[in-house]
Order: C-alpha cells, then structure tokens, then sequence
C-alpha cells in the first residue's frame, strides 16, 4: 500500500511542494477565491476550464483581489479596473483528486493520490482548521498513544488496552515512513460503525502513513479485511500555528444515508477533541525547540523519525518565498 512519491521532496521548501487548498466542489469558481500557504497570501480564479493564481495584491495600486471579478480569463480588480492575466501569474493551481492543489515551481508533475484500489468507496470531505503548526498537525496525526486519553469517551475510539504487532518503516528515496499495528476495538465503536468482528481478538489492522511534508493516511481494517476505512488528510499551513486540514474520508460498509451522516459526525467530534488539545500546546518556541520530544514513549519509533525529516522544515514565509521568486527569474 505504500505511496511512491515522484522527487524526493526533502529540503525543498513547502511552497515548492503540492499543496492543498480545498476540495474543488465546495468553491465557488465563479468569482475569485484567497488562500493563504503559510504568509504567503494568494488568488485562484477559474480560467475556462483551467485555473490561474496570483499574489493577493494589485499590481497597480495595492488593492486585495479577493472582491474583483473574472473577464475573459483575467482578474478585475475592484479599484481601478486593472486586469491580472497571464503575465500575473504566480504559482500553479491543478484539479486532482477532486481538490484543488497549488505550488511555485513544483518538483513534481502531479500531488500525491491514495491507491486506486480505494476509488470506488464512499467518500466524504472535511475542511478545518486547526490551531498548531503543520509539524505537530503531522506527529499527531500519526501518533498512536494519545488516542487513549484523547479520544476516550463514547464516541471515541481510545483504548486502554495495549497495542499489538507494533512494527514502522521509513523509506527515505521516497519520503515515507509509516507503521503497522493492531488495535483493540471498543464495543461501543463496533456497534456505531457496524463492524463485523470476530468473537475472541476485537482488534482493527491499522495501517498509517506518513508522506513528506503534509500529507498522512490510515487504513483501519476489521481483524477479517473486508470492512475498510480510510482517513486521508492533506494539510497546508495558513499562519504559524493554524494548519488547515483537508479530510477525505472513504469507507466500504457505510453507505446508508443515516451511517455516513454518523461517520461524519464522529470524524468531525474526533477533530475536534485534537484541536481542543491543540489549543493547549505551549507555543512558547524556545521551549519547544529546547524540550519538544526530548522523551519519548512506546511505540514512537515512526514520530522520531518524522521529528527527523522535520528539523530543516521553514515555515513559509512570505520574503523567504519573494527571494526564491527573483533567484528563479534570474535564471
């Protein structure tokens, strides 16, 4: 199952990387729409069936685009009329996957994709934002222990009862590193998601994984491999600590109208339990660059390693970003 990534992306800068901004069909092609990859502020728009970006500034007279109009291909802006086309553009936006995607000078011709064995499972959407650093945003989504204490509850799938068959790998050339293990299954869970489990062992296959710099996935099995569940997530910093998740949620046993709605509504309680933890993260950076996993429990083999990849990560910002712009012209 693993991802094979095209260019290595490590020491490259995120904007220079795939990044996700939404899922196409909840935007509004018809008028402009901002978006933000770390400082960096950008516009998208809709040229005829293909998409154009610029930096979310008028060229002219300094105006934000995100109230301007779309004529014939170009982007109006709402002060004086001054009409951004090709010349102005800034970055790459592509349709893939059914999201929409952006980078400047992309080191890969297309972004990353689940396998195509999963394409025709139900499938749903979740935008959020979350209120940590995209590092952090990836460890937790990987993380294994936290669900314990977390993600307790009713609706929640922690459990206190120990993992099993834990194992990871870490495929530099590829920038992937991911972990397999069992995971036991609380009754309540089997009863919401109608899981067919056998009798003896409630354990789950759970298969994560990790592709640099912002994109995880986990495949949860049932201990028979014929109920799977998917939770894909692509992530794109907006500020310092906010991240922005895009949630693809797919599935091949809950496709009644009533267990998708409750999936979704679980997904979205399990989102946000992560980011009511998030809010109470120190944001302090020296001690988090002094301290932040100096320890390290059970079964974080993987975190370590992706702590590793993390270290010559830049959040973008926006003269880091304007420097490399002018270094590509000059060339």
């Amino acid at each position: 199952l693993l991802l094979i990534s095209n260019v290595s992306s490590y020491n490259v800068p995120l904007y220079r990387n795939w990044n996700c901004i939404g899922v196409e069909k909840y935007i509004d092609t018809s008028k402009p729409f901002s978006f933000n990859v770390g400082d960096i502020p950008l516009v998208a728009w809709k040229n005829n069936n293909t998409y154009s970006s610029t930096l979310n500034i008028c060229k002219h007279f300094g105006s934000k685009l995100d109230d301007g109009w779309i004529d014939n291909n170009c982007l109006v802006c709402p002060y004086h009329g001054y009409k951004h086309g090709a010349n102005d553009i800034c970055g790459t936006v592509v349709s893939f996957d059914e999201k929409l995607w952006w980078s400047y000078d992309p080191i890969n011709k297309t972004p990353y994709k689940l396998p195509d064995v999963f394409d025709d499972f139900n499938t749903q959407y979740i935008e959020t934002v979350m209120d940590e650093s995209l590092p952090l945003c990836i460890y937790n989504s990987m993380d294994i222990n936290h669900a314990e204490y977390i993600h307790g509850g009713v609706f929640g799938f922690g459990s206190e009862n120990p993992v099993k068959s834990y194992d990871y790998f870490n495929i530099n050339d590829n920038n992937i590193i991911s972990t397999n293990f069992k995971y036991h299954i609380k009754n309540n869970i089997r009863l919401i998601s109608n899981i067919n489990m056998d009798s003896i062992e409630h354990n789950t296959n759970n298969y994560h994984e990790f592709i640099y710099p912002s994109t995880t996935w986990s495949l949860v099995e049932n201990s028979h491999n014929d109920n799977k569940l998917i939770i894909h997530v692509d992530m794109c910093p907006i500020e310092k600590y906010k991240t922005k998740w895009i949630i693809t949620i797919k599935n091949n046993y809950m496709n009644k109208f009533l267990s998708k709605y409750l999936l979704k509504f679980i997904t979205n309680l399990i989102l946000t339990q992560d980011n009511n933890q998030f809010k109470k993260q120190s944001k302090n950076d020296l001690l988090r660059s002094k301290y932040l996993l100096q320890n390290k429990l059970k079964y974080e083999n993987h975190i370590e390693d992706i702590h590793n990849k993390f270290k010559k990560y830049k959040y973008p910002k926006l003269d880091d970003f304007l420097s490399y712009c002018e270094r590509l012209k000059i060339r």
